[in-house]
Protein backbone atom coordinates (compact mmCIF):
# COMPACT_ATOMS: atom_id res chain seq x y z
CA UNK A 1 0.00 0.00 0.00
CA UNK A 2 1.32 3.51 -0.85
CA UNK A 3 2.04 6.09 1.91
CA UNK A 4 -1.02 7.97 0.67
CA UNK A 5 -3.11 4.83 1.05
CA UNK A 6 -1.88 4.33 4.59
CA UNK A 7 -2.54 7.94 5.47
CA UNK A 8 -6.03 7.83 4.02
CA UNK A 9 -6.90 4.71 5.92
CA UNK A 10 -5.60 6.19 9.18
CA UNK A 11 -7.57 9.38 8.60
CA UNK A 12 -10.75 7.48 7.84
CA UNK A 13 -10.28 5.47 11.01
CA UNK A 14 -9.77 8.65 13.07
CA UNK A 15 -12.87 10.23 11.58
CA UNK A 16 -14.91 7.11 12.21
CA UNK A 17 -13.75 6.93 15.82
CA UNK A 18 -14.49 10.62 16.36
CA UNK A 19 -17.96 10.19 14.89
CA UNK A 20 -18.59 7.19 17.09
CA UNK A 21 -17.46 9.11 20.16
CA UNK A 22 -19.77 11.98 19.27
CA UNK A 23 -22.72 9.64 18.87
CA UNK A 24 -21.99 7.98 22.19
CA UNK A 25 -21.65 11.32 23.93
CA UNK A 26 -24.90 12.50 22.45
CA UNK A 27 -26.70 9.47 23.82
CA UNK A 28 -25.42 9.64 27.38
CA UNK A 29 -27.82 12.22 28.90
CA UNK A 30 -31.04 11.01 27.25
CA UNK A 31 -30.14 7.32 27.55
CA UNK A 32 -29.31 7.67 31.21
CA UNK A 33 -32.56 9.50 31.93
CA UNK A 34 -34.60 6.92 30.05
CA UNK A 35 -32.86 4.03 31.77
CA UNK A 36 -33.38 5.60 35.21
CA UNK A 37 -37.13 5.75 34.58
CA UNK A 38 -37.31 2.11 33.54
CA UNK A 39 -39.80 0.56 33.68
CA UNK A 40 -42.44 3.25 33.13
CA UNK A 41 -45.07 0.83 31.80
CA UNK A 42 -45.86 -2.92 31.90
CA UNK A 43 -43.19 -5.35 30.70
CA UNK A 44 -43.95 -8.26 28.39
CA UNK A 45 -42.48 -11.75 28.82
CA UNK A 46 -42.75 -13.70 25.58
CA UNK A 47 -43.10 -17.44 26.15
CA UNK A 48 -42.59 -19.11 22.75
CA UNK A 49 -44.71 -22.12 23.66
CA UNK A 50 -48.32 -22.84 24.55
CA UNK A 51 -49.62 -22.34 28.11
CA UNK A 52 -49.19 -25.19 30.54
CA UNK A 53 -45.71 -26.41 29.63
CA UNK A 54 -42.50 -26.15 31.62
CA UNK A 55 -41.28 -22.93 29.96
CA UNK A 56 -44.66 -21.29 30.52
CA UNK A 57 -44.73 -22.39 34.17
CA UNK A 58 -41.23 -21.08 34.90
CA UNK A 59 -41.93 -17.86 33.01
CA UNK A 60 -45.01 -17.17 35.11
CA UNK A 61 -43.16 -17.86 38.35
CA UNK A 62 -40.40 -15.45 37.33
CA UNK A 63 -42.89 -12.79 36.23
CA UNK A 64 -44.90 -13.03 39.42
CA UNK A 65 -41.75 -12.69 41.52
CA UNK A 66 -40.10 -9.89 39.54
CA UNK A 67 -43.10 -7.58 39.01
CA UNK A 68 -43.26 -6.13 42.55
CA UNK A 69 -39.57 -5.20 42.51
CA UNK A 70 -39.89 -3.47 39.14
CA UNK A 71 -43.07 -1.72 40.26
CA UNK A 72 -44.85 -2.65 37.06
CA UNK A 73 -47.08 -5.44 35.82
CA UNK A 74 -45.40 -8.21 33.82
CA UNK A 75 -47.63 -9.69 31.13
CA UNK A 76 -46.87 -13.25 30.03
CA UNK A 77 -47.52 -13.45 26.29
CA UNK A 78 -47.65 -17.01 24.89
CA UNK A 79 -46.62 -16.98 21.22
CA UNK A 80 -46.48 -20.64 20.22
CA UNK A 81 -45.68 -21.87 16.74
CA UNK A 82 -42.88 -23.44 14.72
CA UNK A 83 -41.50 -25.31 17.70
CA UNK A 84 -40.78 -22.02 19.45
CA UNK A 85 -39.45 -20.14 16.42
CA UNK A 86 -42.44 -17.78 16.09
CA UNK A 87 -42.23 -16.38 19.61
CA UNK A 88 -38.45 -16.19 19.66
CA UNK A 89 -38.47 -14.28 16.38
CA UNK A 90 -40.96 -11.76 17.79
CA UNK A 91 -38.75 -11.20 20.82
CA UNK A 92 -35.56 -10.94 18.75
CA UNK A 93 -36.99 -8.15 16.60
CA UNK A 94 -38.85 -6.24 19.32
CA UNK A 95 -37.78 -2.72 20.24
CA UNK A 96 -34.61 -2.95 22.39
CA UNK A 97 -36.07 -0.92 25.23
CA UNK A 98 -36.44 -3.59 27.91
CA UNK A 99 -40.22 -3.83 27.58
CA UNK A 100 -40.22 -7.09 25.61
CA UNK A 101 -38.16 -9.97 27.00
CA UNK A 102 -37.87 -13.62 26.04
CA UNK A 103 -38.32 -16.50 28.46
CA UNK A 104 -35.63 -18.68 26.96
CA UNK A 105 -34.87 -22.35 27.46
CA UNK A 106 -32.55 -25.11 26.28
CA UNK A 107 -34.66 -25.36 23.11
CA UNK A 108 -33.06 -22.11 21.97
CA UNK A 109 -29.63 -23.76 22.07
CA UNK A 110 -30.62 -26.77 19.99
CA UNK A 111 -32.33 -24.77 17.20
CA UNK A 112 -29.19 -23.86 15.21
CA UNK A 113 -28.42 -27.56 14.81
CA UNK A 114 -31.99 -28.54 13.98
CA UNK A 115 -32.83 -25.86 11.39
CA UNK A 116 -30.89 -24.81 8.30
CA UNK A 117 -32.18 -21.27 8.42
CA UNK A 118 -33.63 -19.35 11.34
CA UNK A 119 -35.09 -15.82 11.21
CA UNK A 120 -32.87 -14.93 14.17
CA UNK A 121 -29.48 -15.77 15.60
CA UNK A 122 -29.59 -16.85 19.27
CA UNK A 123 -26.19 -15.27 19.92
CA UNK A 124 -26.12 -12.06 17.86
CA UNK A 125 -29.79 -11.09 18.17
CA UNK A 126 -30.07 -11.46 21.94
CA UNK A 127 -28.27 -10.39 25.08
CA UNK A 128 -28.82 -12.86 27.95
CA UNK A 129 -29.98 -11.29 31.19
CA UNK A 130 -29.54 -14.51 33.13
CA UNK A 131 -29.66 -18.25 32.77
CA UNK A 132 -31.46 -18.53 36.07
CA UNK A 133 -32.84 -22.02 36.60
CA UNK A 134 -31.88 -25.56 35.63
CA UNK A 135 -33.60 -28.91 35.81
CA UNK A 136 -32.22 -32.41 35.45
CA UNK A 137 -33.54 -35.58 33.85
CA UNK A 138 -33.65 -39.17 34.98
CA UNK A 139 -33.04 -42.24 32.84
CA UNK A 140 -35.70 -44.86 33.49
CA UNK A 141 -36.19 -48.35 32.06
CA UNK A 142 -38.97 -50.90 32.19
CA UNK A 143 -38.42 -53.34 35.09
CA UNK A 144 -38.17 -56.26 32.65
CA UNK A 145 -34.85 -54.93 31.35
CA UNK A 146 -32.04 -56.83 33.03
CA UNK A 147 -30.14 -53.75 34.13
CA UNK A 148 -29.90 -52.07 37.52
CA UNK A 149 -27.40 -49.38 36.47
CA UNK A 150 -26.55 -47.29 33.44
CA UNK A 151 -23.43 -49.38 32.92
CA UNK A 152 -25.46 -52.59 32.87
CA UNK A 153 -27.97 -51.03 30.47
CA UNK A 154 -25.15 -50.24 28.07
CA UNK A 155 -23.98 -53.86 28.28
CA UNK A 156 -27.52 -55.11 27.53
CA UNK A 157 -27.77 -52.77 24.54
CA UNK A 158 -24.44 -53.99 23.18
CA UNK A 159 -25.59 -57.59 23.45
CA UNK A 160 -28.79 -56.83 21.51
CA UNK A 161 -28.09 -54.02 19.03
CA UNK A 162 -31.20 -52.33 17.68
CA UNK A 163 -33.51 -54.13 20.12
CA UNK A 164 -33.97 -51.39 22.73
CA UNK A 165 -36.26 -48.44 21.99
CA UNK A 166 -36.18 -45.09 23.76
CA UNK A 167 -39.12 -42.70 23.77
CA UNK A 168 -39.30 -38.94 23.63
CA UNK A 169 -41.76 -36.08 23.35
CA UNK A 170 -40.80 -35.62 19.70
CA UNK A 171 -37.86 -35.39 17.33
CA UNK A 172 -35.51 -32.62 18.38
CA UNK A 173 -36.87 -32.38 21.93
CA UNK A 174 -34.37 -32.24 24.77
CA UNK A 175 -35.22 -35.75 25.96
CA UNK A 176 -34.75 -37.03 22.41
CA UNK A 177 -31.34 -35.37 22.23
CA UNK A 178 -30.46 -36.74 25.66
CA UNK A 179 -31.10 -40.23 24.29
CA UNK A 180 -28.97 -39.49 21.24
CA UNK A 181 -26.13 -38.25 23.43
CA UNK A 182 -26.39 -41.42 25.52
CA UNK A 183 -26.38 -43.58 22.38
CA UNK A 184 -23.39 -41.78 20.91
CA UNK A 185 -21.24 -41.67 24.03
CA UNK A 186 -22.01 -45.30 24.94
CA UNK A 187 -21.52 -46.43 21.33
CA UNK A 188 -24.68 -48.48 21.34
CA UNK A 189 -27.47 -49.08 18.84
CA UNK A 190 -30.81 -48.01 20.35
CA UNK A 191 -33.86 -46.84 18.41
CA UNK A 192 -35.67 -43.53 18.89
CA UNK A 193 -39.48 -43.62 19.05
CA UNK A 194 -41.01 -40.11 19.01
CA UNK A 195 -44.37 -39.40 20.67
CA UNK A 196 -46.63 -36.37 20.66
CA UNK A 197 -45.92 -35.82 24.36
CA UNK A 198 -43.63 -37.05 27.11
CA UNK A 199 -46.69 -38.39 28.95
CA UNK A 200 -47.55 -40.74 26.10
CA UNK A 201 -43.96 -41.96 25.94
CA UNK A 202 -43.93 -42.55 29.69
CA UNK A 203 -47.17 -44.55 29.42
CA UNK A 204 -45.54 -46.87 26.90
CA UNK A 205 -42.41 -47.31 29.03
CA UNK A 206 -44.60 -48.33 31.97
CA UNK A 207 -46.53 -50.71 29.71
CA UNK A 208 -43.32 -52.20 28.35
CA UNK A 209 -44.05 -51.20 24.76
CA UNK A 210 -40.75 -49.32 24.73
CA UNK A 211 -37.87 -50.01 27.04
CA UNK A 212 -36.44 -46.68 28.20
CA UNK A 213 -36.60 -42.89 28.18
CA UNK A 214 -35.28 -39.76 29.80
CA UNK A 215 -37.76 -37.58 31.70
CA UNK A 216 -37.59 -34.81 34.31
CA UNK A 217 -36.69 -36.13 37.75
CA UNK A 218 -39.94 -34.82 39.20
CA UNK A 219 -41.85 -36.95 36.63
CA UNK A 220 -39.74 -40.12 36.58
CA UNK A 221 -38.93 -40.43 40.28
CA UNK A 222 -42.52 -41.08 41.46
CA UNK A 223 -42.84 -43.81 38.81
CA UNK A 224 -39.62 -45.37 40.09
CA UNK A 225 -40.75 -45.25 43.71
CA UNK A 226 -43.99 -46.96 42.66
CA UNK A 227 -41.99 -49.74 40.97
CA UNK A 228 -43.35 -48.93 37.52
CA UNK A 229 -39.89 -48.12 36.13
CA UNK A 230 -36.34 -48.61 37.31
CA UNK A 231 -34.33 -45.38 37.69
CA UNK A 232 -30.72 -45.78 36.52
CA UNK A 233 -29.12 -42.35 36.58
CA UNK A 234 -29.59 -38.60 36.54
CA UNK A 235 -28.26 -36.47 33.70
CA UNK A 236 -26.83 -33.60 35.75
CA UNK A 237 -23.17 -33.19 36.65
CA UNK A 238 -24.01 -33.76 40.32
CA UNK A 239 -26.66 -35.82 42.07
CA UNK A 240 -30.15 -34.40 42.30
CA UNK A 241 -31.52 -33.26 45.63
CA UNK A 242 -34.78 -34.98 44.67
CA UNK A 243 -33.02 -38.30 44.10
CA UNK A 244 -29.77 -38.22 46.10
CA UNK A 245 -29.39 -42.00 46.12
CA UNK A 246 -29.35 -42.25 42.34
CA UNK A 247 -25.91 -41.75 40.76
CA UNK A 248 -25.26 -39.48 37.83
CA UNK A 249 -24.79 -41.17 34.48
CA UNK A 250 -21.38 -39.51 34.33
CA UNK A 251 -20.15 -41.12 37.55
CA UNK A 252 -21.76 -44.48 36.88
CA UNK A 253 -20.96 -45.08 33.22
CA UNK A 254 -20.14 -42.17 30.91
CA UNK A 255 -17.72 -39.50 32.23
CA UNK A 256 -18.63 -36.12 30.80
CA UNK A 257 -22.27 -36.97 30.16
CA UNK A 258 -24.47 -34.04 31.17
CA UNK A 259 -27.88 -32.84 30.05
CA UNK A 260 -29.80 -30.10 31.79
CA UNK A 261 -32.90 -28.18 30.96
CA UNK A 262 -32.38 -24.48 31.60
CA UNK A 263 -34.54 -21.37 31.73
CA UNK A 264 -33.70 -17.70 31.71
CA UNK A 265 -34.41 -14.22 30.42
CA UNK A 266 -33.03 -12.67 27.25
CA UNK A 267 -33.52 -9.26 25.66
CA UNK A 268 -33.06 -7.88 22.12
CA UNK A 269 -29.36 -7.31 21.65
CA UNK A 270 -29.32 -3.49 21.63
CA UNK A 271 -31.10 -3.04 24.96
CA UNK A 272 -29.19 -0.62 27.25
CA UNK A 273 -26.72 -2.33 29.54
CA UNK A 274 -28.11 -0.53 32.58
CA UNK A 275 -31.50 -2.17 31.98
CA UNK A 276 -29.88 -5.60 31.60
CA UNK A 277 -28.01 -5.11 34.87
CA UNK A 278 -31.11 -4.00 36.73
CA UNK A 279 -33.21 -6.90 35.46
CA UNK A 280 -30.49 -9.34 36.46
CA UNK A 281 -30.07 -7.83 39.93
CA UNK A 282 -33.81 -7.71 40.65
CA UNK A 283 -34.55 -11.20 39.36
CA UNK A 284 -31.59 -12.61 41.29
CA UNK A 285 -32.93 -11.18 44.56
CA UNK A 286 -36.18 -13.09 44.22
CA UNK A 287 -34.72 -16.36 42.94
CA UNK A 288 -32.07 -16.41 45.68
CA UNK A 289 -34.73 -16.33 48.39
CA UNK A 290 -35.05 -19.59 50.33
CA UNK A 291 -38.81 -19.76 49.79
CA UNK A 292 -38.36 -19.51 46.02
CA UNK A 293 -35.62 -22.14 46.01
CA UNK A 294 -37.88 -24.53 47.90
CA UNK A 295 -40.78 -23.82 45.56
CA UNK A 296 -38.66 -24.59 42.51
CA UNK A 297 -37.07 -27.61 44.16
CA UNK A 298 -40.53 -29.13 44.45
CA UNK A 299 -40.70 -28.96 40.65
CA UNK A 300 -37.30 -30.55 40.21
CA UNK A 301 -35.59 -27.22 39.46
CA UNK A 302 -32.52 -25.53 40.87
CA UNK A 303 -31.56 -21.84 40.95
CA UNK A 304 -28.17 -20.95 39.44
CA UNK A 305 -28.52 -17.24 38.50
CA UNK A 306 -25.65 -16.90 36.01
CA UNK A 307 -24.63 -13.30 35.34
CA UNK A 308 -25.19 -11.78 31.88
CA UNK A 309 -21.56 -12.48 30.97
CA UNK A 310 -21.68 -16.04 32.28
CA UNK A 311 -25.00 -16.61 30.55
CA UNK A 312 -23.61 -15.44 27.20
CA UNK A 313 -20.74 -17.93 27.45
CA UNK A 314 -23.09 -20.66 28.61
CA UNK A 315 -25.41 -20.13 25.64
CA UNK A 316 -22.58 -20.27 23.10
CA UNK A 317 -21.20 -23.45 24.66
CA UNK A 318 -24.64 -25.06 24.78
CA UNK A 319 -25.29 -24.27 21.12
CA UNK A 320 -21.96 -25.83 20.14
CA UNK A 321 -22.61 -28.90 22.28
CA UNK A 322 -26.10 -29.59 20.95
CA UNK A 323 -25.05 -28.92 17.37
CA UNK A 324 -22.37 -31.58 17.80
CA UNK A 325 -24.85 -34.07 19.30
CA UNK A 326 -27.32 -33.44 16.47
CA UNK A 327 -24.61 -33.86 13.84
CA UNK A 328 -23.27 -37.06 15.44
CA UNK A 329 -26.80 -38.47 15.63
CA UNK A 330 -27.24 -37.95 11.90
CA UNK A 331 -30.29 -35.70 12.40
CA UNK A 332 -30.75 -33.70 9.21
CA UNK A 333 -31.59 -30.01 9.76
CA UNK A 334 -34.99 -28.97 8.46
Amino acid sequence: MTPFGKGLRARVQRVAMAALAAVCAAHVPSGTAADAAYPARPVRFIVPYAPGGAVDSVGRIMAQDLAPRLGQQIVVDNRAGGGGIVGIDIAAHAAPDGYTLLVGSVGLASMPGLFRKLPFDPVTDFVPISVSITGTYLLGVHPSIGASSAKELIAVAKQSPGKLNFGSSGAGSTIHLAGEMFRSMARIDIVHVPYKSAGLAMTDVIAGNIQMMFAPVVVMQPMAKAGKVRALGVTSSKRSALAPDIPTIAEAALPGFEVSGWYGLLAPVAVPRSIVNRLYAESKKGLDADAMKERLKGQGLEVINLSPEQSARFLKEDIARWSRVIRDAGIKPE
